[in-house]
């Protein structure tokens, strides 16, 4: 078996490699700070940010390619996986591009980094359904008949074998799926898993938790004035390096802080559809692509979703119920293009799969 076709086998190996190369890029960029500024202190800003943006996309695009593998189910509905990965990366172009203009405004007018980036953030939530929607270049059906969520739930056609969707980022009552569920017991277990999350107002907890996550690291840099530079290209850059490294640190602490909503989620649709809620975390490994990892601390760093077994055995526990804060580790995946995180389509969940850049699989 060649290098690459170990990497697609083993899409865990390929997110460490992913992430690893932009945490490197990032580090490389914050330790020579002195040097790019005197190298490219001529060059004007505008430049400097669209060769930053196409390397970027070029550095990215090989591991997309990678990552894209076995994991695109084509219909004559919806467009094809390259033209979905150009949509996608214009899509992130354009949000990128408005992240960075309000870093500049917001450096220009003393309002502070973290104003762009919680502007950024809310920009995102608005526009979740919108951006899934131009990837994947279909509509939504909407039911208003799906008794086990209260709420609207919208069904998408979409081409993504792994897509699961989940609840819209900071609204109650409105839930997305793949059309292929809306047939079989996956929408029903689904629907009184995600009912739980609404009534407990998990999609508003998680907003709030991954905006101070966020906000806290801008701030941090800021007191550190990591962002400081007379090029405000630069200034651009080195936010978005310093954020990846902080974002980094989130993809190491978060998916354990995530396993509580899987597990309460379970014994909420168990305690109604025990049978089903068995046969459907069972097969759920196989809607993915994944299934946790049967070493522990692994799982625990690795993947916010743990594996089926473990799932099952929590079911019937009884004991006082776990910290339940939401799908922290998945979510901020979307939200920290606001912070321009360079690494945001890099773990092995979404590489390559530009749907999963909007909504990564979630339990």
């Amino acid at each position: 078996m060649t290098l690459l076709e170990n990497l697609r086998a083993n899409r865990l190996i390929l997110g460490i490699a992913n992430v690893g190369f932009w945490v490197v890029c990032s580090a490389i960029i914050l330790v020579g700070r002195a040097n790019l500024e005197s190298t490219i202190a001529s060059i004007s800003p505008v430049w400097i940010w669209l060769i930053a943006l196409t390397g970027y996309t070029l550095a990215q695009g090989i591991f997309d390619w990678i990552g894209s593998a076995n994991s695109h189910n084509k219909r004559d509905t919806n467009p094809s996986i390259a033209i979905q990965w150009i949509r996608g990366v214009a899509l992130q172009a354009v949000v990128w591009a408005s992240i960075s203009a309000l870093i500049v405004l917001a450096s220009h007018l003393g309002a502070g980094y973290c104003f762009a980036c919680l502007a950024g953030i809310l920009l995102l939530c608005a526009g979740q359904l919108i951006f899934l929607k131009w990837i994947n270049g279909g509509t939504f059906t909407t039911t208003t008949e799906n008794t086990d969520f209260a709420g609207k739930t919208f069904f998408i056609n979409c081409s993504e074998a792994t897509f699961t969707g989940g609840t819209v980022v900071g609204i109650k009552n409105k839930q997305i799926l793949p059309l292929g569920w809306k047939e079989n017991d996956a929408l029903k277990i689904e629907s009184l898993r995600r009912n739980y999350a609404v009534e407990k107002g998990l999609p508003v907890r998680t907003l709030l938790i991954l905006i101070a996550w966020n906000l806290v690291g801008v701030a941090i840099g800021d007191w550190l004035k990591v962002f400081d530079s007379g090029n405000m290209a630069l200034t651009v850059i080195y936010f978005s390096a310093w954020m990846t490294l902080w974002s980094f640190i989130g993809l190491l602490i978060l998916p354990s802080l995530s396993h509580s909503s899987v597990y309460a989620a379970d014994r909420a649709s168990y305690q109604k559809k025990p049978k089903k809620t068995e046969d459907f975390i069972n097969k759920f490994p196989d809607i993915v692509g994944e299934n946790g990892h049967n070493n522990p601390r692994i799982q625990k760093i690795f993947y916010p979703i743990p594996n089926s077994k473990v799932r099952l055995e929590k079911l019937n526990e009884t004991s006082c119920p776990e910290l339940v804060l939401g799908s922290l580790s998945r979510t901020n995946l979307f939200l920290s293009w606001a912070c321009l995180n360079l690494a945001a389509r890099s773990v092995h969940c979404n590489i390559g799969r530009p749907l999963l850049w909007i909504y990564p699989p979630a339990a």
